[in-house]
């Protein structure tokens, strides 16, 4: 069932029209740098609105090649005036979500996306393995990131997007840009369901051939924050940490009981 993201507010139509940054642009690094931001989109389909995050100029490990797998991540909306605005157009319910970042330098090395997807990790279709190296060498991600960018001179981390109005902006709206010429695999979700977080690499060889798939932790988009979980270690391995503390600290703890007692034998 798809979620409400919340009720519409006076205050956030009181935002839009006296806030100058509800509609500012981002500055998001395309997939042409070789090192991509990755960035959120939340999308209401009915109303036609959408808010973009640069999770880049939140934290500069999430670029497509310094992204930290292992880091937890929880990053809160709350005091953005662009997501206060996104919310008070909300009234349906078909409010999803996705994180990603794509490469599109023109080298098979250097080409892939990460995205979020709720699709099986197989070769079939539908599932994320089924993406070949023509979809990660021919997406829309850039023509999305330049459209999201020129948004206004100004420059800020999030935008609020409208399809209507006087300060409609459909160029940049997730719903058609994006949505609809990826490419890739559906990356969106409902709000308040955790996506994996894959990356897709293009591999040498024909434009048919399968792309790899990285599979590391997972969002997840609940009320006002974003969270990023990584993948737990697998019990082998917590036990092994484990084991080497606890050897260490038996070992520190004879260090110190052996220096007492040959103090004792010295007086």
């Amino acid at each position: 069932m798809k979620l409400n993201l919340t009720s519409k507010l006076l205050a956030g139509a009181l935002v839009l029209a006296a806030s100058g940054s509800v509609f500012a642009n981002t500055n998001l690094a395309d997939g042409q740098t070789g090192n991509s931001s990755i960035f959120l989109n939340v999308v209401d389909l009915t109303a036609g609105t959408d808010y973009v995050l640069d999770l880049s100029a939140i934290d500069a490990s999430n670029h497509f090649n310094t992204f930290n797998a292992a880091g937890a991540q929880s990053i809160s909306l709350a005091n953005d005036a662009n997501w206060t605005a996104f919310k008070a157009t909300t009234g349906s319910d078909e409010v999803q979500y996705n994180v990603i970042g794509a490469n599109t330098i023109g080298q098979t090395p250097g080409n892939g996306a990460l995205i979020t997807s709720t699709a099986p990790t197989g070769t079939s279709s539908g599932s994320v393995g089924f993406t070949t190296n023509a979809q990660i060498r021919n997406n829309s991600v850039d023509n999305y990131i330049h459209a999201v960018n020129g948004s206004t001179t100004a420059s800020t981390q999030s935008l609020f997007v409208t399809t209507s109005g006087a300060t409609a902006n459909p160029d940049a709206y997730f719903g058609t840009v994006f949505q609809l010429a990826s490419g890739f695999p559906n990356t969106l979700a409902d709000v308040g369901t955790a996506q994996t977080f894959y990356r897709l690499t293009a591999v040498p060889g024909l434009n048919l051939n399968k792309a790899g798939v990285t599979a590391y932790g997972t969002w997840n988009l609940i009320g006002d924050t974003l969270t990023y979980t990584p993948v737990p270690l697998p019990m082998p391995v917590t036990l092994l940490l484990s084991g080497l503390a606890l050897m260490g600290i038996i070992s520190r703890r004879g260090k110190s009981s052996t220096d007492v007692s040959f103090s004792g034998a010295a007086a």
